[in-house]
């Protein structure tokens, strides 16, 4: 994953094979915050007026949601989202997702979207993290 982020010497461990275009960049990553950049592709228009559909809103949250957690083993297991605006193709979006709650094994993240500095989403994200990875399954044998 091609990211031009803020020096923090933390090594991304989740979600390490999404492509940026479809979930958004990392602008920055501390333990306390994670700043995104999002910018949706003309894949995710989803009529004539070029609205973007919102589970790629979605996405790009849950994304600066899980890099925060930052474990390999991380899984969203609930969210509640409001979507406030639409959003249109190649409006770019910034993301910023802090921890509201936190144990060693679950994660309650708020995640605020943004365009032109105008809050058009706001979510939290329920995040659970695993020792192993949950559903390894062998489909060869």
């Amino acid at each position: 994953m091609e990211e031009n982020f803020e020096q923090s010497n933390i090594e991304l461990q989740t979600c390490t094979s999404l492509k940026s275009e479809m979930c958004g960049s990392i602008i920055k990553m501390t333990y306390e915050e994670v700043i995104t950049k999002f910018v949706p592709t003309k894949q995710m228009i989803s009529d004539e007026s070029n609205l973007i559909h919102s589970g790629f809103i979605f996405n790009a949250g849950n994304y600066a949601a899980m890099c925060l957690v930052n474990q390999p083993h991380a899984i969203t297991i609930g969210a509640e989202v409001e979507f406030l605006a639409p959003v249109e193709f190649e409006q770019e979006m910034m993301f910023l997702a802090t921890i509201k709650q936190s144990n060693a094994k679950k994660f309650e993240i708020s995640v605020r979207g943004t365009l032109l500095d105008i809050k058009i989403f706001e979510a939290t994200f329920h995040i659970a993290v695993f020792d192993k990875q949950l559903f390894k399954l062998n489909f060869k044998e």
